[in-house]
Protein backbone atom coordinates (compact mmCIF):
# COMPACT_ATOMS: atom_id res chain seq x y z
CA UNK A 1 0.00 0.00 0.00
CA UNK A 2 1.22 3.50 -0.84
CA UNK A 3 2.34 5.56 2.14
CA UNK A 4 -0.20 8.33 1.53
CA UNK A 5 -2.98 5.71 1.47
CA UNK A 6 -1.73 4.49 4.85
CA UNK A 7 -1.88 8.05 6.16
CA UNK A 8 -5.46 8.47 4.93
CA UNK A 9 -6.46 5.32 6.82
CA UNK A 10 -4.69 6.54 9.95
CA UNK A 11 -6.30 9.98 9.76
CA UNK A 12 -9.78 8.47 9.40
CA UNK A 13 -9.30 5.50 11.72
CA UNK A 14 -11.58 6.77 14.47
CA UNK A 15 -14.50 7.37 12.09
CA UNK A 16 -13.95 4.02 10.35
CA UNK A 17 -13.74 2.09 13.61
CA UNK A 18 -16.90 3.74 14.94
CA UNK A 19 -19.11 3.46 11.85
CA UNK A 20 -17.84 0.60 9.69
CA UNK A 21 -19.92 -2.61 9.48
CA UNK A 22 -17.18 -5.18 8.87
CA UNK A 23 -19.35 -8.29 8.49
CA UNK A 24 -20.72 -6.96 5.19
CA UNK A 25 -17.20 -6.26 3.92
CA UNK A 26 -15.69 -9.69 4.60
CA UNK A 27 -17.11 -11.62 1.59
CA UNK A 28 -16.32 -8.73 -0.75
CA UNK A 29 -12.73 -8.43 0.48
CA UNK A 30 -12.27 -12.20 0.07
CA UNK A 31 -13.68 -12.02 -3.47
CA UNK A 32 -11.25 -9.20 -4.27
CA UNK A 33 -8.43 -11.31 -2.82
CA UNK A 34 -7.49 -8.70 -0.23
CA UNK A 35 -7.90 -11.34 2.50
CA UNK A 36 -8.50 -15.08 2.47
CA UNK A 37 -10.99 -16.99 4.63
CA UNK A 38 -8.42 -17.79 7.33
CA UNK A 39 -7.44 -14.13 7.64
CA UNK A 40 -11.09 -13.08 7.94
CA UNK A 41 -11.64 -15.73 10.60
CA UNK A 42 -8.72 -14.29 12.57
CA UNK A 43 -10.14 -10.76 12.27
CA UNK A 44 -13.56 -11.98 13.44
CA UNK A 45 -11.88 -13.59 16.45
CA UNK A 46 -10.86 -10.12 17.65
CA UNK A 47 -14.25 -9.90 19.38
CA UNK A 48 -16.64 -6.96 19.26
CA UNK A 49 -17.53 -5.05 16.09
CA UNK A 50 -15.22 -2.22 17.15
CA UNK A 51 -12.36 -4.66 17.83
CA UNK A 52 -12.90 -6.32 14.44
CA UNK A 53 -12.77 -2.92 12.74
CA UNK A 54 -9.45 -2.17 14.42
CA UNK A 55 -8.06 -5.59 13.47
CA UNK A 56 -9.11 -5.12 9.83
CA UNK A 57 -7.60 -1.63 9.67
CA UNK A 58 -4.42 -2.91 11.32
CA UNK A 59 -3.94 -5.70 8.75
CA UNK A 60 -5.13 -3.88 5.62
CA UNK A 61 -1.93 -1.88 4.88
CA UNK A 62 0.05 -5.11 4.51
CA UNK A 63 -2.22 -6.58 1.84
CA UNK A 64 -0.55 -5.15 -1.25
CA UNK A 65 -0.60 -2.06 -3.47
CA UNK A 66 -4.25 -2.47 -4.51
CA UNK A 67 -5.56 -3.03 -0.98
CA UNK A 68 -6.65 0.57 -0.45
CA UNK A 69 -8.57 0.86 -3.72
CA UNK A 70 -10.16 -2.55 -3.18
CA UNK A 71 -11.19 -1.52 0.32
CA UNK A 72 -12.85 1.67 -0.97
CA UNK A 73 -14.68 -0.36 -3.62
CA UNK A 74 -15.78 -2.85 -0.97
CA UNK A 75 -17.24 -0.04 1.12
CA UNK A 76 -19.22 1.13 -1.92
CA UNK A 77 -20.48 -2.37 -2.69
CA UNK A 78 -21.47 -2.89 0.95
CA UNK A 79 -23.51 0.34 0.80
CA UNK A 80 -21.18 2.14 3.22
CA UNK A 81 -20.67 4.92 0.69
CA UNK A 82 -20.22 7.67 3.28
CA UNK A 83 -17.04 5.97 4.46
CA UNK A 84 -15.91 5.30 0.89
CA UNK A 85 -16.43 8.99 0.07
CA UNK A 86 -14.47 9.93 3.18
CA UNK A 87 -11.45 7.99 1.92
CA UNK A 88 -11.84 9.21 -1.67
CA UNK A 89 -11.96 12.80 -0.48
CA UNK A 90 -8.75 12.12 1.38
CA UNK A 91 -7.12 11.21 -1.92
CA UNK A 92 -8.49 14.30 -3.71
CA UNK A 93 -7.41 16.73 -1.02
CA UNK A 94 -4.15 14.94 -0.28
CA UNK A 95 -1.35 17.49 -0.53
CA UNK A 96 1.22 14.84 0.38
CA UNK A 97 1.85 16.49 3.72
CA UNK A 98 2.44 13.84 6.38
CA UNK A 99 -0.42 13.13 8.76
CA UNK A 100 1.65 14.65 11.53
CA UNK A 101 0.85 18.07 10.04
CA UNK A 102 -2.92 18.40 10.67
CA UNK A 103 -5.17 21.44 10.23
CA UNK A 104 -5.75 24.33 12.66
CA UNK A 105 -5.49 22.91 16.17
CA UNK A 106 -6.94 25.03 18.94
CA UNK A 107 -7.88 24.17 22.51
CA UNK A 108 -11.00 26.28 22.91
CA UNK A 109 -14.36 25.50 24.45
CA UNK A 110 -16.41 26.07 21.31
CA UNK A 111 -14.03 24.07 19.13
CA UNK A 112 -14.26 20.90 21.21
CA UNK A 113 -16.86 18.13 21.41
CA UNK A 114 -19.14 18.30 24.44
CA UNK A 115 -16.93 15.90 26.38
CA UNK A 116 -13.69 17.72 25.54
CA UNK A 117 -12.03 20.53 27.49
CA UNK A 118 -14.44 23.32 28.34
CA UNK A 119 -11.72 25.93 28.79
CA UNK A 120 -8.68 27.26 26.98
CA UNK A 121 -7.15 28.30 30.31
CA UNK A 122 -3.48 27.20 30.02
CA UNK A 123 -3.36 26.67 33.79
CA UNK A 124 -5.91 23.85 33.48
CA UNK A 125 -5.29 22.23 30.08
CA UNK A 126 -1.95 21.47 28.39
CA UNK A 127 -1.39 23.16 25.05
CA UNK A 128 -1.51 20.49 22.33
CA UNK A 129 -1.51 22.26 18.97
CA UNK A 130 2.04 21.88 17.62
CA UNK A 131 2.41 20.24 14.21
CA UNK A 132 3.47 17.53 14.98
CA UNK A 133 2.62 17.39 18.68
CA UNK A 134 6.07 16.03 19.49
CA UNK A 135 8.42 13.09 19.16
CA UNK A 136 7.42 9.54 20.10
CA UNK A 137 10.14 6.92 20.61
CA UNK A 138 9.29 3.20 20.78
CA UNK A 139 11.95 0.81 22.11
CA UNK A 140 10.92 -2.72 21.14
CA UNK A 141 13.03 -5.50 22.67
CA UNK A 142 12.12 -8.90 21.27
CA UNK A 143 15.23 -11.11 21.26
CA UNK A 144 17.61 -11.44 24.21
CA UNK A 145 21.18 -12.72 24.42
CA UNK A 146 20.83 -15.26 27.23
CA UNK A 147 18.18 -17.00 29.29
CA UNK A 148 15.28 -14.62 28.68
CA UNK A 149 12.58 -15.81 26.30
CA UNK A 150 11.87 -14.22 22.94
CA UNK A 151 8.93 -11.85 23.38
CA UNK A 152 6.56 -13.24 20.75
CA UNK A 153 3.79 -10.77 19.96
CA UNK A 154 5.81 -7.66 20.75
CA UNK A 155 5.97 -6.68 17.07
CA UNK A 156 2.16 -6.51 17.10
CA UNK A 157 2.36 -4.16 20.10
CA UNK A 158 4.97 -2.05 18.33
CA UNK A 159 2.90 -1.78 15.15
CA UNK A 160 -0.22 -0.87 17.13
CA UNK A 161 1.59 1.81 19.11
CA UNK A 162 3.19 3.28 16.01
CA UNK A 163 -0.21 3.61 14.35
CA UNK A 164 -1.72 5.07 17.51
CA UNK A 165 1.00 7.69 18.01
CA UNK A 166 0.79 8.71 14.35
CA UNK A 167 -2.97 9.06 14.73
CA UNK A 168 -2.31 11.31 17.74
CA UNK A 169 -0.10 13.50 15.52
CA UNK A 170 3.34 12.49 16.83
CA UNK A 171 6.49 11.91 14.80
CA UNK A 172 7.29 8.26 15.56
CA UNK A 173 10.65 6.46 15.61
CA UNK A 174 11.02 2.74 16.37
CA UNK A 175 14.24 1.25 17.76
CA UNK A 176 14.43 -2.55 17.92
CA UNK A 177 16.46 -4.84 20.21
CA UNK A 178 18.57 -2.44 22.25
CA UNK A 179 20.95 -3.27 25.09
CA UNK A 180 20.77 -1.34 28.35
CA UNK A 181 23.70 0.82 27.22
CA UNK A 182 22.07 1.38 23.82
CA UNK A 183 18.88 2.50 25.54
CA UNK A 184 20.80 4.98 27.68
CA UNK A 185 22.55 6.35 24.60
CA UNK A 186 19.23 6.75 22.80
CA UNK A 187 17.57 8.48 25.74
CA UNK A 188 20.50 10.83 26.18
CA UNK A 189 20.35 11.67 22.48
CA UNK A 190 16.61 12.38 22.62
CA UNK A 191 16.89 14.39 25.83
CA UNK A 192 19.47 16.65 24.16
CA UNK A 193 17.33 17.33 21.09
CA UNK A 194 15.52 20.65 20.83
CA UNK A 195 11.87 20.04 21.74
CA UNK A 196 11.10 23.75 21.82
CA UNK A 197 8.69 23.71 18.88
CA UNK A 198 6.78 20.70 20.26
CA UNK A 199 4.13 20.34 22.97
CA UNK A 200 4.87 16.86 24.32
CA UNK A 201 7.10 13.77 24.29
CA UNK A 202 6.26 10.05 24.37
CA UNK A 203 8.46 7.07 25.21
CA UNK A 204 7.18 3.49 25.00
CA UNK A 205 9.35 0.62 26.24
CA UNK A 206 8.41 -2.97 25.35
CA UNK A 207 10.65 -5.47 27.12
CA UNK A 208 11.09 -7.99 29.91
CA UNK A 209 11.25 -6.48 33.37
CA UNK A 210 11.20 -6.77 37.15
CA UNK A 211 9.87 -4.30 39.68
CA UNK A 212 11.29 -0.84 39.00
CA UNK A 213 13.58 -2.00 36.16
CA UNK A 214 13.48 -3.14 32.54
CA UNK A 215 15.90 -5.42 30.68
CA UNK A 216 18.07 -4.51 27.74
CA UNK A 217 18.65 -7.25 25.18
CA UNK A 218 22.00 -7.92 26.85
CA UNK A 219 19.94 -8.83 29.95
CA UNK A 220 21.31 -5.96 32.00
CA UNK A 221 18.75 -4.10 34.08
CA UNK A 222 17.94 -0.42 33.64
CA UNK A 223 15.97 1.38 36.39
CA UNK A 224 12.78 3.09 35.24
CA UNK A 225 13.78 6.01 37.47
CA UNK A 226 16.92 6.48 35.37
CA UNK A 227 14.86 6.38 32.17
CA UNK A 228 12.57 9.18 33.31
CA UNK A 229 15.44 11.29 34.69
CA UNK A 230 16.72 11.90 31.16
CA UNK A 231 13.57 13.95 30.50
CA UNK A 232 12.95 15.64 33.84
CA UNK A 233 13.01 19.41 34.22
CA UNK A 234 16.65 19.37 35.28
CA UNK A 235 18.02 17.40 32.32
CA UNK A 236 15.70 18.35 29.43
CA UNK A 237 15.06 22.07 29.51
CA UNK A 238 13.09 22.26 26.26
CA UNK A 239 10.41 19.97 27.73
CA UNK A 240 9.95 21.92 30.98
CA UNK A 241 6.25 22.37 31.68
CA UNK A 242 5.27 20.02 28.84
CA UNK A 243 3.73 16.55 29.31
CA UNK A 244 6.20 13.67 29.13
CA UNK A 245 4.44 10.31 28.74
CA UNK A 246 6.07 6.94 29.46
CA UNK A 247 4.33 3.68 28.54
CA UNK A 248 6.02 0.65 30.10
CA UNK A 249 4.99 -2.80 28.83
CA UNK A 250 6.98 -5.12 31.08
CA UNK A 251 6.50 -7.26 34.16
CA UNK A 252 7.10 -5.77 37.59
CA UNK A 253 7.40 -8.94 39.62
CA UNK A 254 7.40 -12.76 39.75
CA UNK A 255 6.30 -14.88 36.83
CA UNK A 256 3.14 -16.98 36.74
CA UNK A 257 3.01 -20.43 35.21
CA UNK A 258 3.01 -20.36 31.41
CA UNK A 259 -0.04 -21.24 29.36
CA UNK A 260 -1.12 -20.10 25.92
CA UNK A 261 -0.34 -16.57 27.00
CA UNK A 262 3.21 -15.47 27.75
CA UNK A 263 4.38 -12.93 30.29
CA UNK A 264 7.02 -10.24 30.24
CA UNK A 265 8.73 -11.44 33.45
CA UNK A 266 12.41 -12.33 33.46
CA UNK A 267 12.02 -15.85 34.86
CA UNK A 268 10.22 -18.70 33.13
CA UNK A 269 10.04 -21.54 35.62
CA UNK A 270 7.91 -20.47 38.58
CA UNK A 271 4.84 -22.76 38.71
CA UNK A 272 2.84 -20.72 41.23
CA UNK A 273 1.51 -17.16 41.11
CA UNK A 274 3.11 -14.72 43.54
CA UNK A 275 1.35 -13.99 46.79
CA UNK A 276 -1.14 -11.17 46.42
CA UNK A 277 0.03 -8.06 48.27
CA UNK A 278 -2.43 -6.33 50.55
CA UNK A 279 -4.18 -3.17 49.40
CA UNK A 280 -2.09 -1.23 51.91
CA UNK A 281 1.15 -2.60 50.40
CA UNK A 282 0.06 -1.72 46.85
CA UNK A 283 -0.81 1.83 47.86
CA UNK A 284 2.50 2.20 49.68
CA UNK A 285 4.48 0.98 46.64
CA UNK A 286 2.64 3.26 44.23
CA UNK A 287 3.17 6.25 46.50
CA UNK A 288 6.88 5.46 46.84
CA UNK A 289 7.26 5.40 43.05
CA UNK A 290 5.35 8.60 42.39
CA UNK A 291 6.77 10.79 45.17
CA UNK A 292 9.71 13.16 44.64
CA UNK A 293 12.43 12.64 47.24
CA UNK A 294 12.77 15.27 49.98
CA UNK A 295 16.11 16.54 48.75
CA UNK A 296 14.44 18.00 45.64
CA UNK A 297 12.56 20.47 47.86
CA UNK A 298 15.76 22.54 47.94
CA UNK A 299 15.75 23.00 44.15
CA UNK A 300 15.21 26.55 42.90
CA UNK A 301 13.32 25.44 39.78
CA UNK A 302 9.93 27.03 39.25
CA UNK A 303 8.53 23.51 38.85
CA UNK A 304 9.42 20.30 40.69
CA UNK A 305 12.06 18.29 38.85
CA UNK A 306 9.68 15.46 37.95
CA UNK A 307 6.54 17.46 37.21
CA UNK A 308 4.46 16.97 34.05
CA UNK A 309 5.24 13.26 33.77
CA UNK A 310 2.98 10.26 33.46
CA UNK A 311 4.09 6.65 33.73
CA UNK A 312 1.56 4.16 32.40
CA UNK A 313 2.65 0.75 33.67
CA UNK A 314 1.12 -2.40 32.22
CA UNK A 315 0.67 -3.84 35.71
CA UNK A 316 0.88 -3.01 39.42
CA UNK A 317 4.13 -3.48 41.38
CA UNK A 318 5.07 -7.10 42.05
CA UNK A 319 2.93 -8.62 39.31
CA UNK A 320 3.40 -10.03 35.82
CA UNK A 321 2.14 -8.50 32.60
CA UNK A 322 0.50 -10.85 30.11
CA UNK A 323 1.20 -10.99 26.38
CA UNK A 324 -0.43 -13.08 23.65
CA UNK A 325 1.91 -14.28 20.90
CA UNK A 326 -0.61 -13.43 18.16
CA UNK A 327 -2.51 -10.39 19.45
CA UNK A 328 0.16 -8.70 21.56
CA UNK A 329 0.01 -7.69 25.22
CA UNK A 330 -3.29 -7.11 27.01
CA UNK A 331 -2.23 -3.62 28.07
CA UNK A 332 -1.16 -2.39 24.63
CA UNK A 333 -4.24 -3.93 22.99
CA UNK A 334 -6.50 -2.05 25.39
CA UNK A 335 -4.44 1.16 25.23
CA UNK A 336 -4.52 1.41 21.44
CA UNK A 337 -8.22 0.54 21.22
CA UNK A 338 -9.30 3.02 23.91
CA UNK A 339 -7.17 5.95 22.75
CA UNK A 340 -8.16 5.41 19.12
CA UNK A 341 -11.83 5.49 20.09
CA UNK A 342 -11.89 8.19 22.76
CA UNK A 343 -8.97 10.58 22.06
CA UNK A 344 -11.15 13.04 20.10
CA UNK A 345 -13.28 13.61 23.21
CA UNK A 346 -11.60 12.47 26.42
CA UNK A 347 -8.53 13.54 28.37
CA UNK A 348 -5.66 11.10 28.91
CA UNK A 349 -6.36 10.19 32.55
CA UNK A 350 -10.01 9.46 31.78
CA UNK A 351 -8.93 7.19 28.95
CA UNK A 352 -6.41 5.36 31.14
CA UNK A 353 -9.23 4.67 33.59
CA UNK A 354 -11.13 3.02 30.73
CA UNK A 355 -7.97 1.05 29.88
CA UNK A 356 -7.80 -0.15 33.48
CA UNK A 357 -11.38 -1.39 33.31
CA UNK A 358 -10.92 -3.08 29.92
CA UNK A 359 -7.80 -4.99 31.00
CA UNK A 360 -9.28 -5.93 34.37
CA UNK A 361 -12.58 -7.23 33.02
CA UNK A 362 -11.96 -8.41 29.46
CA UNK A 363 -8.74 -10.39 29.69
CA UNK A 364 -7.91 -13.64 31.47
CA UNK A 365 -5.06 -16.09 30.93
CA UNK A 366 -5.40 -19.83 30.40
CA UNK A 367 -4.67 -20.24 34.12
CA UNK A 368 -7.43 -17.74 34.99
CA UNK A 369 -4.91 -15.08 35.97
CA UNK A 370 -5.81 -11.41 35.74
CA UNK A 371 -3.95 -8.13 35.32
CA UNK A 372 -4.35 -4.55 36.55
CA UNK A 373 -2.56 -1.64 34.82
CA UNK A 374 -1.14 1.09 37.05
CA UNK A 375 -0.81 4.65 35.76
CA UNK A 376 1.26 6.95 37.98
CA UNK A 377 0.75 10.64 37.26
CA UNK A 378 2.71 13.78 37.99
CA UNK A 379 0.72 15.75 35.43
CA UNK A 380 -0.52 19.18 36.57
CA UNK A 381 -3.24 19.68 33.97
CA UNK A 382 -5.66 17.81 31.77
CA UNK A 383 -4.20 16.45 28.55
CA UNK A 384 -6.30 16.31 25.38
CA UNK A 385 -4.53 15.05 22.24
CA UNK A 386 -6.92 16.77 19.79
CA UNK A 387 -6.28 14.30 16.92
CA UNK A 388 -7.19 15.57 13.48
CA UNK A 389 -6.91 19.22 14.53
Amino acid sequence: MEEYHRQILIENRVRLAKDMKPKFLYPILVEKKVFNDDMIEEIEAAGTRFDQCNALLRDLPGRGKQAFQSFVEALDEAEQTDLADLLRNGIKSESREPFTVPQQPSVTADARPSHGPQTSDPTRVYTMRAKPRGRALIINNKTFSGRLNTRSGTDVDCSNLKGLFQFLNFHVKVENDKSAADICDLLLQYSQLDHGSYDSFILAVLSHGVEGQIYGTDERLLPVKKITEYFDNLHCKTLVGKPKLFFIQACRGDKLDRGIEQTDAAGADSPEPPATPTEEELVRRLLEESMVVEETDAMRDTLPTQSDMLLAYATVPGFVSWRNSMAGSWFIQALTEVLTQYAPEEDLLSMLTIVNDKVATRFQSAGKNKQMPAPVTMLRKKLFFNPGQ
